[in-house]
């Protein structure tokens, strides 16, 4: 049986098999793989019946977006363009269809192992922001995310076959749906990035949607030169995100989930974090290079968690801290990291950095030495720009930087700060992390004024 879709034609291969009560339908097209499993009084015959006319659907939907057709208002290419422009402004731009453009020029690039002009690429992505028509709306990720999306859609609401739940993927992206609780996870994420495969804090992973771009020379990077650019393309400015973090995203359906990973991507530092905690039912786990991990507030308690540990990610360690106004005729606002450490001075928890000139950041010698020196992936993830004189806040979940729940025990916040023609400060708190309320404040010299730590068990 042969499916059209997208322009090509896919070879489907179907066949009955007897897999943990499970059977398979598999779609080609060209080398990219749609795999659906599942399990119900259907055969895989009937199910690719089932999906031929939303097939044949989607087909004509990708020769309006391709073709330039008018598209209806009513119609798939109509839902896939909202979907497209929501998702635009949601991430503040961060996110677009239109990298579809972009995406051939750096095809080319790739084949001429020659970069494009930066500042041309600039331009067009100026004029696509401004004057959108004509553009390529196809961004091969989002509209796999898009389609995944369809078929389960379409599959989720057929009244004539009884089916007990199902799973749709390709290598990094997984939409699932199960009738009832089956007892135990349906888990087929393949993962290339063995800092992903590796860390625990991803089992256990059966939401309704999963987005994955994992960054390594095997999956999501193209190398142009001795460049290794992420596939992942900033809309503003025409180029591909550079020293990208691999990240996975969970979410209700995968046009959330791909968007809002690739929103993350370019949006990068803790502003995104930030700006991922506002989406409802996303959560987001950011992974360096160096293993260092990066997390939405919401993101699930690893079942290899260790039984010490005693919190829940809606508990907190409230970390409150002041800057104080300093009247100098030369004043520059300061650089300052704060972190959290164990008995034996070991860096566990990276939690702020504020300042992004490897220059100044230099200056703060204590966290420069543990950490800044040996962790670009860090810096670029991390470090936010200055701030004014004031009071501030952030919080600590009790989680390592490998995103596991630490152990009850003895802990100790650090605050560094130093200011480029001004002094250098550090504050060292020591704190008993367990089931007690914590109230412990302390105050800097000059560079750094209150520091307080409050926690409230339940």
């Amino acid at each position: 049986m042969k499916f059209s879709f997208h322009g090509i034609i896919l070879s489907a291969v179907l066949w009955t098999t007897t897999l943990s009560a499970s059977q398979q339908l598999e779609i080609f097209q060209g080398q990219q793989r749609i795999q659906i499993d599942f399990d119900g009084a259907v055969s895989s015959n009937q199910l690719a019946h089932v999906l031929q006319p939303r097939l044949d659907e989607i087909n004509r939907t990708a020769s309006e977006l391709r073709d330039g057709y008018e598209v209806s208002q009513k119609g798939l290419a109509n839902s896939y363009l909202i979907a497209c422009k929501q998702w635009q402004e949601k991430s503040q731009g961060n996110f677009s269809c239109h990298t579809g453009y972009f995406e051939k020029i750096w095809q080319t690039a790739q084949l001429n192992n020659e970069l494009p002009d930066r500042a041309e690429l600039r331009k067009q992505a100026s004029r696509l922001i401004t004057n959108p028509d004509g553009a390529d709306w196809f961004a091969d990720d989002y509209w796999y995310s898009w389609v995944l999306d369809e078929l389960m859609e379409t599959l989720k609401h057929q009244h004539n076959i009884q089916l007990n739940w199902i799973s749709i993927r390709t290598h990094h992206l997984q939409r699932l749906w199960k009738k009832f609780d089956q007892g135990k996870d349906i888990n087929y994420i393949n993962f290339f990035n063995e800092k992903l495969s590796n860390n625990p804090i991803v089992e256990n992973r059966d939401a309704p949607a999963i987005a994955i771009i994992e960054h390594n020379p095997n999956a999501f990077l193209r190398k142009v030169n001795h460049y290794w650019l992420s596939r992942v393309i900033n809309p503003k400015t025409g180029w591909p995100v550079e020293y990208p973090p691999s990240i996975m995203v969970t979410a209700n359906n995968l046009v959330t989930a791909q968007a809002v990973a690739e929103a993350v991507l370019v949006k990068s530092g803790p502003d995104a974090i930030t700006w991922a905690n506002s989406i409802p039912n996303v959560s987001v786990l950011l992974v360096t290079e160096t293993g260092k991990v990066f997390l939405t507030d919401n993101w699930h308690k690893p079942a290899s968690s260790t039984g010490q540990a005693f919190i829940e990610s809606n508990k907190k360690l409230v970390i409150q801290y002041e800057i104080p106004a300093l009247h100098l005729a030369e004043y520059r606002r300061p650089y300052f990291s704060i972190w959290i450490s164990g008995a034996k001075n070991n860096s566990l928890r990276s939690l702020q950095l504020i300042g992004d000139d490897s220059r100044w950041l230099r200056e703060l010698r204590h966290w420069w030495r543990i950490q800044g020196r040996h962790d670009d992936a860090l810096i670029d993830g991390l470090a936010g720009a200055t701030v004014k004189p004031g009071r501030y806040e952030i919080f600590w979940n009790g989680r390592n930087d490998q995103g596991l729940f630490v152990k009850k025990g003895n802990y100790v916040l650090h605050i560094e700060i130093a200011r480029e023609h001004g002094g250098h400060e550090e504050l060292s708190i020591p704190f008993v992390w367990d089931d007690s309320t914590i109230e412990i404040s302390a105050t800097g010299k000059q560079e750094l004024g209150r520091v307080s730590l409050q926690f409230t068990p339940d």
